[in-house]
């Protein structure tokens, strides 16, 4: 008995890498920062072997309720993205999955979760309130507030 095998060409070899379903990104992380309270760095290590787009997923922790990136802003060859607009002090479960960066073949299982928390709000976000009495038996009052305003530039 005999075993034959085909020479491997380039053409196999291209076409095998749309075949492929490939291992979800690795070392994914979770990274709050000290300043900002509403978002999280997402980091990951991208694999050696194919260019690849990446799905990120997020959730509060304890939730099943998932919220997704627009593809769009994880298309091109990065290895972070920011989440923006989160709750303070909260806990945040982040999962990714990728495929080929041409959208061929097929997406990778999810990765483990990565969890973090969002720093504390600044305690200068937090509003001035003053109360005012009327001078009429002390029934009416008035609240006052001044609200602070969060700028973020990215």
């Amino acid at each position: 008995m005999s075993l034959h095998f085909l020479p491997e060409t380039p053409l196999i070899s291209v076409f095998s890498l749309f075949l492929v379903k490939p291992n979800p990104p690795s070392n994914v992380m979770l990274i709050p920062e000290a300043n900002f309270s509403m978002s999280l760095i997402v980091n990951w290590t991208h694999s050696f072997y194919l260019k690849l787009k990446y799905n990120i997923r997020y959730c509060q922790a304890g939730s099943s309720v998932w919220n997704e990136v627009p593809q769009s802003a994880t298309e091109s060859y990065i290895e972070s993205f920011r989440l923006q607009f989160l709750q303070p002090y909260t806990d945040y479960v982040v999962q990714m999955r990728c495929i080929n960066q041409k959208g061929i073949g097929y997406w990778s299982d999810w990765s483990p979760n990565a969890t973090a928390r969002t720093p504390e709000a600044s305690k200068s976000l937090k509003s001035d309130l003053w109360r005012v009495y009327e001078e009429k038996n002390n029934t009416v009052v008035k609240l006052i507030w001044k609200v602070k305003c969060l700028l973020m530039f990215v």
